[in-house]
């Protein structure tokens, strides 16, 4: 466990490192901060390495609660920081469209990061899950155009596809979901090889849908891949590392919206995660 918070925390200190080295950059010449820019993908690569360690804390945190709460009040403070060092950024002003849709995204990065820092913290009792009514289709463009750099490093391109549905739901708890699913997609799917995420409704529901053309879901691992108890636990197509909870967290969250969740293996290769959240919600 020693282990497992030090490189928890030394993740989210590099993080903050790396932000505010850009900030600094920022104010000593402009060409500089384009560097940035570039390196936009590790920020990427290390939120969904930060939300895969903050779901690991929350299964784990009955059995660690003082010990974790510890740890995850102690990690407020870089994720605060970042999104301070991108606001600071932001308020120069003076940039291009996609360097400002980046920034803000470091900052909804942050935010979201901070939310589930803010889960593990809150009481163990019984809260009613915060909804607001929101367009389904701009949290799945968010969610796929920070993946995007992820995807880029396998070669792989992310297709979004859709109609804007308003719904009522909680969106930083539907983007945890849109994350895992792509980021699995991306981690099981080979190089120079497409990840299709769709939205659609039928006469009482909304249905997402990404596909992948990846290794598919083994009849070894199908019946647990939404289990807490057995982890679903192997490794992506270059060697990337599993901590098998992702799917089952998110079997909760869909079923807290009163929806649903299954996957589909493709005729041809791969394999379709579905979402089906009501409309009437």
């Amino acid at each position: 466990m020693t282990d497992f918070y030090n490189s928890l925390f030394f993740t989210s200190l590099m993080a903050i490192a790396f932000i505010a080295f850009a900030a600094h950059l920022q104010y000593r010449t402009k060409q500089k901060l384009n560097n940035f820019f570039k390196q936009n993908n590790n920020l990427a690569n290390n939120y969904v390495e930060l939300q895969s360690n903050c779901e690991l804390l929350e299964l784990r945190q009955k059995a660690h609660l003082k010990s974790t709460k510890s740890i995850v009040h102690d990690l407020r403070g870089p994720i605060a920081g970042i999104i301070s060092a991108s606001r600071l950024i932001q308020m120069d002003g003076n940039f291009s469209e996609d360097e400002e849709k980046l920034l803000k995204l470091i900052e909804e990065s942050g935010t979201s990061a901070a939310a589930l820092l803010n889960e593990l913290l809150t009481t163990e009792k019984e809260v009613e899950l915060a909804k607001e009514r929101s367009d389904l289709y701009e949290i799945l463009d968010t969610c796929t155009y920070l993946l995007n750099f992820q995807a880029a490093e396998k070669s792989q391109k992310i297709i979004l596809e859709g109609n804007r549905i308003q719904l009522l739901v909680n969106k930083e708890k539907i983007k945890r979901v849109i994350i895992n699913l792509v980021s699995n997609a991306i981690k099981f799917s080979f190089e120079n090889t497409n990840i299709n995420v769709g939205l659609n409704t039928t006469e009482n529901e909304a249905i997402i849908s990404v596909k992948d053309e990846g290794l598919g879901i083994s009849n070894l691992i199908s019946h647990n891949i939404f289990s807490k108890t057995t982890k679903a636990q192997r490794l992506g197509t270059a060697n990337e590392e599993s901590f098998g909870l992702g799917l089952s967290i998110s079997k909760e969250i869909v079923e807290e919206h009163g929806g649903r969740i299954w996957f589909e293996n493709n005729k041809s290769s791969g394999s379709t995660f579905f979402i089906a959240l009501p409309l009437s919600a």
